[in-house]
């Protein structure tokens, strides 16, 4: 059994709470940015529970921090929460580059899905002509295909603002 004297320090109530107030957030607008809601943010700093790890990366991600330091480093000021998040790459060119690159591809990919579609109704058209059961086939293969498709899109523009706003 590990005794308490050999764990680690968690911060994260306070440093999550330090961190909010630092940026002007009230408990809500942080749980909008992180699609959370408000009583998960008070229950995080009450210490009351303790965020899912994809939450924690959530978080630690929108303030440009790791998650080691948001839960073990006692963020206290602005200079302090400024040093630990310059540490991570937050003006490197190649990864501008990319991120550029990235919005480039979103950008294709949703004209790819516009294009598909259009292309796909004109087929279902056709087969509504030849075969009015083909023609029920094809679109409920395609809505549920279209649907998949488009959230996966809206995931990917959700990671992709994390990653602007780590950059920022």
């Amino acid at each position: 059994m590990t005794s308490k004297s050999n764990q680690a320090p968690n911060y994260l109530p306070a440093n999550l709470r330090t961190l909010r107030k630092m940026c002007c957030l009230s408990q809500e607008d942080l749980a909008s940015h992180l699609g959370l809601n408000r009583g998960n943010i008070a229950s995080y700093e009450n210490g009351s529970a303790e965020p899912k790890l994809c939450n924690l990366m959530k978080i630690a991600s929108f303030f440009n921090l790791t998650m080691g330091d948001l839960t073990i480093e006692k963020i206290t000021c602005k200079d302090h929460y400024d040093q630990l998040s310059n540490r991570l790459t937050k003006n490197n060119p190649a990864e501008k580059a990319f991120l550029n690159q990235v919005e480039a591809e979103i950008e294709t990919y949703s004209k790819l899905i516009d294009s598909s579609t259009t292309c796909f109704r004109h087929f279902a058209e056709q087969a509504q002509k030849d075969n009015e059961e083909l023609h029920a086939h094809y679109l409920f293969y395609y809505d549920q295909m279209h649907k998949i498709t488009l959230d996966l899109l809206n995931k990917y523009k959700n990671l992709m603002e994390i990653c602007k706003h780590k950059s920022n």
